[in-house]
């Protein structure tokens, strides 16, 4: 009897193991791999473009770590992915060899491991030269030639693609006191939002104009749980109707993992197409998610779908 009731706790224990490792697998579409590919490409290109639009190796090396971080967060959700498995090796790879690229920076050396990799990943599994990634890698590289045809040195230390970096004409500074904790005990807070009019019209590297910058400070915490909260992959709506995606390049470090006890605050950043002026904006709701990490005594939903309503400045 006792070596039967030792037999079935054995396979019990296995059983749990192989469940607990089961949920925390995922299943990512083509078109799910794709939004990575992309994701990754546009790190990386930001980089590049940050590197060679300053001197300062402080300010590009930032740039550096936030593209090699958000790197890393792709490949731990590719690691869990149990769909497309050929794709997903593919993009693993493509993924070692941008951060051998990005660590290159660091020596000064700004050698290119990975381009090739994302052209035949692009040209096999997705729209080839139409894939947005190798779209935006194909306009950046022509504005290089004609910069380099014109010797256009002018532009080197000009840092306008970084929200530090960007004139104004006009900015706007609200407190504001939008919380919520009802979701896990998570303390997410918004105590600052900043309107920013550009002194002329920018351009994004997907050709769309850009008239001003809305910056959204929050404080994150989690007391009780390790969550996944992300305010900077969030989308704002202003009250002349406007939507915006949050710039996950330019913006802080305030997505991602947050564990148990630890806290993030940073600026989140929305650049606004049509500003006639920074007074113009008068109210913002900006909407984001967050994840439970794995917690096996997590007793709240999954998933949490934040929603701030209308916040007035």
């Amino acid at each position: 009897m006792k070596k039967k009731l030792l037999l079935f706790l054995s396979i019990l224990g296995m059983v749990m193991i192989f469940a607990t490792a089961c949920s925390t697998n995922t299943k990512m579409s083509k078109s799910d791999l794709e939004e990575s590919f992309n994701t990754t490409n546009a790190a990386t290109l930001k980089a590049y473009k940050v590197t060679r639009r300053t001197e300062k190796k402080s300010k590009y090396l930032k740039q550096v770590k936030k593209s090699i971080d958000i790197i890393d967060q792709e490949d731990q959700k590719l690691e869990k992915n149990t769909e497309n498995k050929k794709l997903t090796k593919a993009l693993m790879n493509m993924n070692k060899k941008m951060r051998r690229t990005l660590n290159s920076f660091k020596d000064e050396e700004f050698e290119d491991y990975f381009y090739a990799s994302s052209k035949k990943i692009a040209d096999q599994y997705f729209d080839g030269s139409d894939t947005k990634a190798i779209k935006n890698w194909i306009k950046w590289d022509k504005k290089i030639d004609a910069e380099n045809d014109n010797s256009s040195d002018e532009n080197t230390d000009d840092e306008t693609n970084d929200s530090e970096g960007y004139k104004y004409t006009d900015i706007k500074k609200h407190k504001t006191d939008w919380s919520d904790s009802s979701w896990a005990g998570v303390q997410t807070i918004i105590d600052n939002i900043n309107v920013g009019k550009f002194d002329g019209d920018y351009e994004d590297s997907d050709g769309t104009t850009l008239q001003g910058l809305i910056g959204v400070h929050f404080n994150v915490s989690s007391p009780d749980y390790d969550v996944k909260i992300y305010p900077n992959q969030g989308t704002l709506t202003t009250n002349d109707g406007q939507q915006i995606d949050a710039d996950i390049y330019e913006s802080d470090d305030v997505g991602g993992d947050l564990l148990k006890g630890a806290k993030k605050d940073g600026w989140v950043y929305f650049f606004i197409p049509n500003m006639q002026n920074a007074t113009d904006i008068t109210s913002v709701r900006i909407i984001f998610t967050g994840n439970n990490y794995g917690d096996d005594d997590f007793a709240y939903d999954t998933h949490k779908d934040y929603d701030t309503g209308i916040i007035q400045l």
